[in-house]
């Protein structure tokens, strides 16, 4: 059978198993330098956010590789032939199930970063870590396509009075 392993016979060295795991490795410290790099101002945020969807997709090949190898050197490499893919699979499912969460998101939300209560006059943010002007009218449009219940509240406070509200 494929399996069966022959006591006497020399294990190899479970190639397969070891790349499926360097891939993994390689992908999660991708993702984790993706966002620090960010923050830590290394780079701009969009750099930060090719590196995490690159680093999906060597995740996805290292969980294959790391199926690939469990089929194959499970037989005849001995325990790492298990154990480094088992690892591997282990590492990459969290990272797996985060990219497919940010594809549903990116598949079912609009394609837009800013949202405006005031889509006629929006306001600029200036005091952000990377300020940008309001996208403009096709982000407005999405806007009142996908969020029809966000507009200006008409008050008759005073600017103090609506303020000094909000905080409360």
């Amino acid at each position: 059978m494929l399996n069966d392993v022959d006591p006497g016979a020399k294990t190899r060295f479970p190639i397969l198993s070891a790349i499926s795991l360097l891939m993994v490795v390689a992908a999660l410290v991708t993702l984790l330098l993706a966002g620090y790099g960010y923050r830590s101002e290394w780079w701009h945020f969009s750099t930060g956010v090719k590196l995490a969807e690159r680093s999906s997709y060597v995740v996805s090949g290292g969980a294959l590789v790391a199926l690939l190898a469990l089929v194959f050197e499970r037989g005849n490499a001995g325990r790492a032939g298990t154990v480094l893919p088992l690892l591997a699979l282990v590492i990459a499912t969290p990272m797996l199930l985060l990219a497919a969460q940010w594809e549903y998101a990116a598949r079912t939300t609009p394609p837009i970063n800013d949202i405006s209560t005031d889509t006629e006059d929006p306001p600029f943010f200036w005091d952000v870590p990377n300020p940008m002007d309001y996208p403009g009218e096709e982000a407005a449009a999405l806007q009142h396509e996908f969020y029809p219940d966000i507009v200006p509240l008409e008050t008759s406070a005073t600017p103090e009075a609506a303020y000094a509200a909000a905080l409360e």
